[in-house]
């Protein structure tokens, strides 16, 4: 009976073992991701501009009154709307409504400044009564009035991918009906610093105005204490290239950055900063620097003009051609602008790539028929267009219909590597196990069976 017993606990565990063997190990690859910091502020977020990868987030999408932080989309519909040399003229709304105890340039009714001029008043000096004038020219011209600027603040944001925000004002002053998520900051400031104006105006640290009919000549100087030292020179920081105060008593700080850094671009949004409006040493510039080093310090930017995205002989596409970023010869091509951002021991070959080929578009004079997408830990790390150009070739594309080509260069990088060790140490494990269990039934099991069989010989001989 003990033998058997024995037998059956043997064979239960190698079956055991075998389930084990058989399992597919999934070690996250979102695990891989370097730590955080931490922060004061209620909420922040950093943002790569040029994929759109979120580095960082705490309740990001909580929503938040932005206060000032707001002129960032106001100051982007108008430069996409209006020509910078259309002269905006001050109304009694504009001057009366947003002065007071508010930022201001103090304008007068019936001012003209042009559009360049109001933009820079708006970014540097935070004028409330500019980006009022402004929001009163674009809803204007596009047959309106300042509420047809606020409706289109609102189509602006939906059209980014905001969900956690409505504009009530063009300037952040103080409405209940008026707030915003960090991630949809984010989303918007990506949008605006992806405008060569925008990122003009809002890198300025100083400038002058012009004389107008009303006034004379002055100077504006950036209230970001990261660029400009406005206030205080502690926190200089040399890496930005610009971004935008804000401040209410029920907003508390909000700040949004930007930051350059070998190659690099990121977007950093602070809100519900514990701060005071007199108080430069407010936590969001030490949580925004905190932020922006974590950024820089863990993660890189991939060129994917280097990378190979697919190959004639992985899709029916294509003939002839190694690889269709074969610039030379190719008739295949990507966007020259493709970038994929990942922590720094990860590699670029280590991220998912996805391939989705869909009817031809006209893009920018290119005929645009597929986009490249990158995941690495469940997160997209960057994109890339696919463009056919039939002029450097004779061959023709074997056309297709929305087909979706899928390739995992691995496992998602470093959980590819680790999964194959792991698995590698569990069979090993397993394989000395199971050759321990052999020797024990050879040497302890049969061994006690022969010493049964011996008893029973000798008892039968007796």
């Amino acid at each position: 009976m003990k033998i058997k017993k024995y037998t059956r606990v043997t064979a239960f565990f190698l079956a055991v073992c075998t389930v084990l063997l058989m399992l597919p190990l999934s070690v996250r690859a979102d695990e891989y991701w370097p730590d955080g910091v931490k922060t004061q502020s209620k909420s922040a977020i950093v943002m790569e501009v040029n994929t759109g990868t979120v580095l960082y987030e705490k309740k990001s999408h909580e929503k938040h009154y932005p206060a000032s932080i707001t002129k960032i989309m106001t100051v982007l519909l108008a430069i996409e709307n209006c020509d910078m040399d259309e002269v905006v003229t001050f109304s009694a709304d504009a001057v009366f409504k947003n002065e007071g105890d508010t930022s201001h340039i103090a304008r007068n009714l019936g001012e003209k400044l042009t559009m360049e001029q109001c933009l820079y008043a708006v970014m540097l000096e935070s004028a409330n009564e500019c980006a009022y004038a402004v929001a009163e020219h674009v809803g204007q011209k596009l047959g309106g009035d300042y509420r047809t600027f606020i409706d289109l603040m609102n189509k602006r944001a939906k059209e980014l991918g905001c969900t956690d925000t409505h504009f009530n004002n063009c300037n952040g002053l103080p409405d209940e009906d008026h707030w915003v998520s960090a991630y949809d900051m984010a989303l918007i400031s990506r949008a605006a610093i992806q405008n060569p104006v925008f990122k003009k105006v809002a890198g300025t640290k100083s400038t002058y105005l012009d004389a107008t009919n009303k006034h004379a000549a002055r100077s504006l100087t950036n209230h970001h204490n990261m660029l400009y030292p406005y206030s205080t020179s502690q926190f200089l920081y040399d890496d930005c290239i610009g971004g935008k105060t804000g401040y209410t008593s029920a907003a508390q700080s909000t700040l949004v950055t930007f930051a350059e850094r070998d190659g690099m671009t990121l977007i950093c949004v602070v809100m519900k900063g514990v701060s005071s409006k007199t108080n430069i040493n407010s936590n969001i510039y030490t949580d925004t620097i905190s932020l922006l080093e974590y950024g820089f310090n863990n993660y890189q930017v991939h060129e994917l003009s280097n990378q190979s995205t697919t190959s004639s002989e992985e899709t029916p596409f294509f003939t002839q051609f190694d690889s269709i970023l074969d610039f030379e010869n190719a008739p295949l091509q990507t966007s020259g602008n493709g970038k994929i951002i990942l922590p720094n021991s990860v590699k670029s070959s280590d991220a998912v790539q996805k391939v989705v080929f869909f009817d031809t578009k006209e893009l920018d004079g290119k005929h645009k028929i597929g986009d490249v997408t990158y995941t690495y830990g469940n997160k997209t790390v960057g994109d890339t267009t696919i463009y056919f150009e039939p002029d450097t070739i004779d061959n023709q594309l074997v056309t297709s219909d929305d087909i979706t080509y899928t390739k995992k260069t691995t496992i998602a990088g470093k959980t590819a590597t680790r999964n194959h060790l792991i698995r590698m140490i569990i069979i090993g494990v397993c394989a000395v196990l199971v050759v321990l269990f052999i020797l024990v039934y050879i040497f302890v099991i049969l061994g006690r069976r022969k010493r049964l069989d011996r008893t029973y010989r000798r008892n039968r001989k007796r």
